[in-house]
């Protein structure tokens, strides 16, 4: 349970840390694109400057749709398992223990 649960900590920090360097979500938009080309078969080279002359012409087109299944991506993101790990970590801590040391601290 650990293994996956650091396993998925590691997805979500990598996610959150491309997210943070994006600059928009239209950079997210773009990647999607180069990925789905680089997914169906082009060299990334070739697709990347592909969308690029794309946006710069203003010829550039997505779809909405999401076909990504790998977990932590943006069509996976696993939040019922989170919500389960986090449950049962929370229902592991003794906060009655804390709170009789509050009130004796305090008291």
């Amino acid at each position: 349970m650990i293994a996956r649960l650091y396993a998925l900590a590691i997805s979500y920090a990598s996610f959150f840390w491309f997210v943070a360097y994006a600059e928009s979500l239209v950079d997210l938009i773009i990647l999607e694109a180069v990925n789905k080309l680089v997914l169906d078969g082009m060299p990334f080279r070739d697709a990347y400057k592909k969308v690029a002359t794309d946006v710069e012409s203003e010829n550039f087109f997505h779809s909405d749709s999401l076909n990504h299944t790998h977990v932590g991506s943006m069509g996976n993101l696993c939040n019922n398992e989170i919500k389960l790990l986090m449950r049962d970590i929370v229902l592991k801590f003794n906060f009655n223990k804390v709170k009789i040391a509050f009130q004796q601290l305090l008291g």
